[in-house]
């Protein structure tokens, strides 16, 4: 993971409007430690920022169990 790979939510909707809202990726940034995605979601400075190939890993693996 680089510094400069991370996206903060919005960045990440613009990207991708058919898979993400905000709401969906906070929820899923809150839920980080229940839904296995712990290693797709950061938080610096009070700012959620997403690792987009962590999340994408992290989903298919989830789905594939």
């Amino acid at each position: 993971m680089k510094l400069e790979d991370l996206k903060t939510i919005p960045q990440m909707v613009e990207s991708n409007p058919d898979l993400f809202t905000e709401n969906k990726l906070k929820h899923m940034a809150r839920m980080r430690d229940r839904n296995g995605l712990e290693k797709a979601f950061y938080i610096i400075a009070n700012k959620i920022f997403v690792d987009p190939p962590a999340l994408e890993k992290g989903i298919a693996k989830r789905n594939a169990d």
